[in-house]
């Protein structure tokens, strides 16, 4: 099982059964950009491909493995390009306080939901499957969804 914890509003570190897995930080304040690190000592980068885009990459190195698409009303599509095989996955509300977003696969289902909520220390951070979830968990995909829902939360609240 994994766990997703929030360290501040600029750190999230993934637990799987328990154990520490990987971060997710974001090194500056006000910027989007993003470094993943795993305990392995694999890097990945997230960040805009441009200064007016709206798309960010998900990249090892020069490798796009992922990219995340916001339309103009900040709806979320993900494609995944990495291990040969290409996804189609989108980013949807699930209620109206905008505090519970679910990644659906191509045909609408639900893998698992993101559900932000605020602390002192900025946004808390969980992570649910959902019911009859099939899909092979993967940690990227996990975090691309959580850095959609940050970006989210702050255009919403005017800090983008």
């Amino acid at each position: 099982m994994f766990e997703l914890k929030t360290t501040d509003s600029r750190t999230f570190l993934l637990l799987l059964d328990g154990e520490p897995h990987s971060t997710m930080h974001f090194p500056k304040w006000h910027s989007n950009d993003a470094e993943i690190k795993t305990n392995d000592c694999e890097q990945y980068d997230i960040a805009f491909k441009g200064i007016f885009s709206n798309a960010a990459e998900l990249k090892r190195g020069n490798e796009v493995l992922m990219s995340l698409r916001f339309s103009w009303t900040l709806n979320g599509t993900i494609q995944t390009h990495h291990e040969g095989n290409s996804q189609t996955f989108s980013i949807v509300e699930t209620n109206l306080w905008k505090s519970e977003f679910a990644l659906q696969d191509a045909h609408q289902k639900p893998l698992w939901y993101v559900r932000a909520g605020m602390s002192l220390t900025g946004y808390d951070f969980s992570i649910r499957l959902a019911d009859g979830t099939t899909q092979e968990f993967d940690f990227l995909l996990l975090y691309l969804s959580v850095y959609y829902v940050r970006y989210y939360l702050n255009a919403m609240a005017g800090g983008v």
